[in-house]
C-alpha cells in the first residue's frame, strides 16, 4: 500500500440491519431488513478483487457489528492504510475485539437517545447505556464520539462536546447534505465558535474542503460505496445510482463521468455559485437533482417558486 491510492475512501455498507429502531430513520436507503443481503464473505471478496486501490475502509451499516467479525476484518487489512468503524455502540461491550482490529472507532450518536428522543431506550437503560459507552471512552485510546450535524440535534452538540472533552478526546462533527433533514450551516459555524475550548473537528462528508473553495461533490474521486443490498458500487452513501456491480476501472470510469456531471448541474450558468444562499446549503446534493430532477433544498428554488 506504497503506491498512492486511486480513491481515498471506500465506504462498506455490509448491512442495513441494525439493533435500533429510530423513527428518524429507516435504513440508509429505506430498504430496512426487506432486501436479501450477499454474504460477508462474497463482498469480501468482490473487495479484495478490486482494480481500484483505496487509502480508508470505512465500516458501516446499519449497525456492522451485526454482520462483521474479527476474521473479517482481518481479511482485508493488507488492503487498506486504515480501517475505521462506524458504530452507534450497543454491541461494542460484547466484542471487545473491535478495538484492536480496527484503527479508528467512531461511536454515532446520530441514532441515540442523547440526541434523538424517538430512540425506544428509556429510563435507566438509556443511562446504563451512556455509562457505558463515557467509561469506553475514557478507556480506549482509538474510540471518539462522532455526531451527524442536522437541524434536530444542533442543542445537543454542546453537550457531546462536553462529554468528549472530559474523557479527553475530540469530538468529530460530520455533515451530510441530501439527507432528509438539512443542516443550517450558519447555525453550526456560530455554535462551533462558541466551542472553541473544546477539541471539535469538522467533517464534511459531502463537499469539500470547507469554504476553501467552491463547494463540489467529490463522489467518485475522494470516495466510492460499495451497498451490498444493491449488489453494486453507488457514487456516495446517500445516492442509489448504481455504477456498476464490482469495483472495476471501468466502474471508475463511470464516477468520473457522474462527478463532471454533478459538477455541470450544480454551476450551470453560475446559478449556485452566485446565488445569495450557497453559504447556507453548500450548492446542496446535486446527485439528487440529477437523479429525480429535483433539488429539495433549495432555498433560491423555494422562493421563486412561491413568487
Amino acid at each position: 500500500m506504497s503506491a498512492k491510492a486511486l480513491v481515498d475512501c471506500l465506504y462498506w455498507i455490509a448491512t442495513n440491519k441494525c439493533t435500533l429502531h429510530c423513527m428518524h430513520c429507516s435504513g440508509v436507503f429505506g430498504v430496512g431488513d426487506h432486501v436479501e443481503e450477499q454474504s460477508i464473505q462474497k463482498q469480501i471478496r468482490l473487495i479484495k478483487n478490486s482494480e481500484i486501490t483505496f487509502n480508508t475502509l470505512q465500516v458501516l451499516g446499519g449497525e456492522p457489528l451485526l454482520a462483521i467479525q474479527k476474521k473479517h476484518i482481518k481479511q482485508l487489512r493488507p488492503y487498506f492504510k486504515k480501517i475505521v468503524l462506524i458504530t452507534n455502540g450497543t454491541l461494542l461491550p460484547k466484542r471487545k475485539w473491535v478495538f484492536k482490529s480496527f484503527d479508528e472507532i467512531h461511536l454515532s450518536v446520530y441514532g441515540t437517545k442523547l440526541v434523538d428522543k424517538s430512540v425506544k431506550r428509556m429510563g435507566s437503560e438509556h443511562d446504563a447505556y451512556w455509562d457505558e459507552m463515557l467509561s469506553l471512552l475514557a478507556k480506549k485510546n482509538n474510540l471518539f464520539l462522532m455526531a451527524a450535524v442536522m437541524n434536530f440535534n444542533l442543542l445537543e452538540i454542546p453537550k457531546l462536546a462536553k462529554l468528549s472533552a472530559n474523557a479527553g478526546k475530540r469530538l468529530l462533527l460530520v455533515r451530510y447534505l441530501g439527507k432528509k433533514y438539512n443542516p443550517a450551516d450558519w447555525k453550526v459555524r456560530g455554535l462551533l465558535d462558541k466551542l472553541k475550548e473544546f477539541n471539535v473537528v469538522f467533517k464534511n462528508a459531502c463537499f469539500g474542503p470547507y469554504y476553501n473553495e467552491k463547494l463540489l461533490c467529490p463522489a467518485g474521486v475522494e470516495r466510492l460505496c460499495y451497498n451490498n443490498y444493491f449488489r453494486g458500487v453507488t457514487p456516495c452513501l446517500f445516492i442509489d445510482k448504481v455504477l456498476g456491480e464490482d469495483l472495476s476501472l471501468e466502474t471508475y470510469k463511470s464516477a468520473l463521468v457522474w462527478r463532471k456531471q454533478v459538477q455541470l448541474k450544480a454551476y450551470a450558468d453560475n446559478s449556485c455559485a452566485d446565488c445569495k444562499f450557497l453559504a447556507e446549503c453548500g450548492a446542496g446534493c446535486m446527485a439528487q437533482n440529477l437523479l429525480h430532477s429535483k433539488e429539495p433544498f433549495c432555498h433560491a428554488k423555494a422562493i421563486s417558486e412561491k413568487e
